[in-house]
């Protein structure tokens, strides 16, 4: 758990969290910040492809929603559900929710 804590907070900079943490000893509170920086980071991830994206200005947001996949010949150990987890991002866009605004 502390090294866990320690690399989220040089990835956020933050150089002395850590080391507060610590010093109190709580593990609730670790557990609890440990969650809390988690979620920063995955947000700043979400935030920065997002303005990747809209900063790219591609034409038109493509999705698979609506894709026909009846048409497709799939290798037996490839299906649409399979597809759909391994590209998570055209499943469902993180840049959605920004396009429509």
């Amino acid at each position: 758990m502390k090294q866990v804590l320690s690399d989220l907070c040089r990835q956020l900079r933050l150089a002395y969290v850590s080391d507060a943490l610590a010093q109190k000893s709580i593990p609730e509170l670790s557990a609890v910040v440990t969650e809390v920086l988690q979620a920063e980071i995955d947000g700043r991830q979400r935030m920065k492809l997002n303005r990747l994206i809209h900063k790219a200005g591609f034409p038109q947001l493509k999705t698979l929603d609506g894709y026909s996949f009846e048409k497709i010949a799939f290798p037996s150990s490839v299906n649409q559900e399979k597809l759909e987890i391994f590209l998570p991002h055209l499943a469902k866009p993180p840049c959605v929710e920004r396009s429509a605004a």
